[in-house]
């Protein structure tokens, strides 16, 4: 996994190290377009070691818009919000500005290791998610 630092909407720090022993998803766009599709493998995984990370790529103007949305929604997961457009430092990084409105979904095992990554859309969205959620149980040793 590359090496990052940001700063959650709640004002904690992220890196790989923050998350290492957990399994990670983390989510480079439009939050809401994941969350809910997500939330059944979260709440089934989140107590054993599973973390949801989404990072907020042009979905609000400014953060505190951001922070006020996610709280209202109650979205799951840490959130980090990296600036109104796809030129932010995290999407700069992960190399997102070139894909448009094409989510960036990173998925990362304990030791930090990418598990499997991708940007383009998926053929059977409930196989996809059957496969993550197969992903998630045997990285977390399940």
């Amino acid at each position: 996994m590359p090496d990052f630092s940001a700063v959650d909407i709640d004002g904690n720090p992220i890196s790989p190290t923050t998350f290492r022993g957990k399994v990670v998803l983390l989510y480079l766009g439009f939050p809401e377009q994941l969350l809910n599709d997500v939330e059944p493998i979260y709440r089934k995984y989140h107590p054993k070691g599973f973390e949801v990370i989404c990072v907020s790529i042009f979905s609000h103007s400014n953060e505190d818009k951001f922070r006020t949305r996610v709280r209202k929604e109650n979205l799951l997961g840490q959130h980090i919000y990296d600036c109104h457009d796809w030129n932010g430092p995290l999407a700069q990084q992960f190399g997102t500005a070139f894909w448009r409105l094409r989510p960036a979904i990173v998925l990362i095992d304990k030791d930090g290791k990418i598990i499997m990554s991708r940007y383009e859309d998926v053929h059977s969205h409930e196989a996809w998610m059957a496969k993550l959620e197969e992903l998630v149980a045997t990285h977390l040793r399940l």
